[in-house]
């Protein structure tokens, strides 16, 4: 009989789905898949009712909510009093129906959840609706329709408002963009700050000055682990979560973390999908988030002695310049939130594309054109590294790291054949057009890549590992790269083609330091080792990677590489 928590106006409460999701996932995961029909005995879900919801615009500097109202039933009809006639002749985005396919939809995106897309993909196009966990979503695939939904209809139709679980609303805060419509003041101010703190040129000559010393400190460290024991297996992935919260940390606090603040990301990424505000999960997560909170916010003070400054050996300075003093952020507890924010997201982000790279770099390296060479990959990467390092360019320069082409089409063809995730769905208050069909109101739209990324009008031969259709062939050296029929392919391709980090109004705004870190990363490890797999986290065929599939795709901690280290030339 406890009321849902209010949320944000505008703002789509996903409480019981979110209750529903990690139910269903323990139950999964535990073996008792049947338990799950207990869950027909209470789906208010799926009952009709009446809501009031909410926009958001701006009038001078303040944002302003614009109440509208409609009824909307499960099966996506709705009686909005705004609908367009023209719209409402329209048909709904085509769906699978069958025996509780509700239930069938859930257990199929819980077990393999890339599987299910591209199977409905294959079968109903690329719009298509489906249940996510009990909640009907629109799934969006393909250059053409992503690219009319992110230059027109998103923002015209106001498809801006996220269906998120309570306790990532909760937890990402009142000041996290993930949460907020593309018209808060908080948004738009936030999206002009990440451009100059994320992805300018100040920002990355910036930023690399406190990434190289930690990337060399970890693979020198590495290289003596497994010179002590050349036939020991490392697992890598929490390393590599470890080694970027202690990198982010110090580009956006000034100091690294302890053990125990590790632990409070760790375990506050773990509560943003707990299974209610009221779990010992979502407890913890809410009291670490609080902890750094006042952590981080005590750094930022310590540095305040600095302003006006700009010093290379005091990491943290760039950052503290950009928000001090800044207007919008005079509240401590946006300030405080923020460096939050930044460290994460960055960990996640990153330390998968780094684990993955490695990963998909031992797994493609042999090639039908290469015979018995199983390590083509890599030795191109350590080749191209070592050809830029000929032209005398400062490591400390970001233009480096930009300069290489392959070693970035590595990252750019792992994000496309193993994409993390689809975007956060969103949704209107009023009904829409959508490539000849009518969305409903409060309907979300799910930008998904896996269609784009596996269509052969796109790629070449998408199922293909290859680098080299990243590469212009103005920037292949290489005589025989340049003859490759994938060379540049992708390179040519337009809006909408590819997406690795959502798309759109939110589009993740960090992937331009994810490449920095990653490049000089799988640069440096191509130089120091060669590695293969060692038969951990592996599927039962012993040759593909058994990934964690929710809430991201990446390999799992215990996947295992075994490593040779390359003794270093004078």
């Amino acid at each position: 009989n406890n009321k849902p928590r209010a949320t944000r106006q505008g703002q789509k409460s996903m409480g019981v789905g979110s209750t529903f999701h990690s139910a269903a996932t323990t139950l999964l995961s535990s073996g008792r898949l049947l338990a799950i029909l207990v869950l027909l005995s209470g789906y208010p879900i799926f009952s009709n009712g009446f809501v009031v919801t909410t926009r958001w615009t701006v009038v001078g500097n303040r944002a302003q909510p614009v109440f509208s109202s409609a009824t909307v039933d499960h099966t996506g009809n709705s009686n909005n009093n705004n609908n367009n006639n023209n719209i409402d002749d329209l048909p709904l985005p085509p769906m699978k129906n069958g025996f509780l396919q509700r239930f069938r939809d859930l257990f199929h995106y819980l077990k393999d959840p890339d599987a299910v897309i591209r199977q409905r993909f294959a079968e109903l196009g690329p719009i298509f609706r489906f249940y996510a966990f009990f909640t009907p979503v629109v799934v969006v695939g393909g250059q053409e329709l992503v690219s009319e939904f992110t230059s027109d209809v998103e923002y015209r139709a106001s498809v801006v408002y996220a269906q998120v679980p309570d306790s990532f609303v909760e937890l990402h805060t009142k000041w996290g963009n993930l949460n907020l419509d593309i018209y808060d003041p908080i948004f738009v101010s936030s999206r002009q700050m990440f451009s100059e703190v994320l992805s300018s040129a100040e920002a990355k000559d910036s930023h690399i000055k406190a990434i190289e010393p930690e990337v060399d400190a970890y693979i020198e460290e590495l290289a003596r682990r497994v010179q002590q024991d050349p036939d020991q297996e490392f697992c890598l992935a929490p390393e590599l979560k470890s080694l970027c919260l202690q990198t982010f940390a110090k580009i956006f606090t000034g100091q690294g973390l302890t053990t125990e603040q590790e632990q409070s990301y760790l375990d506050y990424n773990a509560a943003l999908l707990a299974l209610s505000r009221n779990s010992d999960l979502y407890r913890k997560g809410a009291a670490a988030l609080e902890t750094l909170k006042a952590d981080h916010l005590s750094r930022f003070h310590e540095m305040d002695q600095y302003r006006g400054q700009l010093d290379d050996d005091k990491p943290g300075q760039f950052y503290h310049s950009k928000i001090s003093g800044r207007p919008g952020w005079e509240d401590e507890d946006r300030i405080a939130t923020g460096m939050v924010l930044m460290i994460w997201a960055s960990y996640v982000e990153v330390s998968g594309l780094m684990m993955d790279s490695l990963a998909l770099m031992a797994q493609y390296g042999k090639t039908e054109d290469d015979g018995d060479d199983d390590d083509v990959i890599r030795k191109r990467v350590l080749q191209e590294f070592e050809e830029r390092k000929a032209e005398n360019v400062s490591q400390n320069d970001f233009k480096f790291w930009s300069s290489l082409p392959y070693t970035i089409g590595v990252l750019r063809e792992t994000l496309r054949l193993e994409p993390p995730g689809s975007s956060v769905p969103r949704y209107g208050n009023e009904d829409f057009a959508l490539g000849g069909y009518r969305i409903p109101a409060k309907m979300a739209v799910q930008l998904d890549p896996r269609y784009g990324n596996n269509d052969p009008d796109l790629f070449v031969e998408p199922t293909k590992f290859e680098p080299l259709r990243w590469v212009k062939e103005k920037e292949v050296k290489d005589a025989s790269a340049s003859k490759c029929p994938f060379t540049g392919t992708a390179t040519k391709l337009g809006k909408g083609a590819w997406f690795p980090a959502s798309y759109g109004a939110h589009q993740c705004p960090g992937l331009a330091l994810a490449e920095l870190t990653s490049a000089m990363f799988i640069a440096k490890m191509a130089e120091r080792f060669e590695w293969k797999f060692s038969g951990s986290g592996l599927k039962k065929d012993g040759k593909s990677i058994d990934y964690v599939t929710l809430p991201i795709r990446m390999p799992p901690d215990d996947f295992g590489l075994k490593f040779k280290v390359i003794p270093r030339q004078e």
